[in-house]
Formats: structure tokens, sequence, C-alpha cells
């Protein structure tokens, strides 16, 4: 290597986290631990739907229903495998 080679940040233009705030750019919070388990959970449940779509194609259309009107893919899993219904029974 060059004696005069500076490192790494000898190529960079100056476009990092504090430049880009100081010309506008919004701050966007990390998500947190809470965010990221849960959205986790949401795709897991969502990947047992599709298989569930595939070997019982007659419930597909209800399913799809569910998710429209914004039921938790975690709580349409938890339906079909009849978690609730021991608590339904209790109640």
């Amino acid at each position: 290597m060059p004696r005069h080679w500076d490192g790494p940040a000898t190529g960079r233009l100056g476009h990092g986290y504090l430049q880009a705030r100081e010309a506008g750019a919004p701050y966007i919070a990390p998500r947190s631990l809470k965010e990221v388990n849960h959205e986790k959970r949401e795709l897991e449940a969502a990947s047992v739907l599709r298989e569930y779509c595939k070997t019982h194609p007659e419930h597909g259309s209800l399913i799809a229903r569910s998710i429209k009107d914004k039921v938790s893919t975690q709580v349409i899993v938890a339906i079909l495998r009849g978690e609730y219904g021991d608590q339904a029974q209790d109640a």
C-alpha cells in the first residue's frame, strides 16, 4: 500500500448519516424487538396458511377474506389448529 493511503474513508463522498440528517432526511427509529418478533411470527403464520390453502383450497377464500378484514394470520392459524376452541368452551 502507498504511504499516503488514508484508509477506507478516503473514497467516501460525505453522504453518511450526519450529512443526511443535516440535509433534512427524516429520522427513522430502529424497530423494537417486540415489533421484529411480531413480524417474524406473522410471516411464519402466513407460510403455514399458504401450505394449508394448498391442501384445503376450499378454505382459501375464507382465509383471504379474514386477512382482508385485518384478522392476524397468527389468530387464523390458532383457530385452524383449534387453540381458540378450548378457550371458548371454558367461557
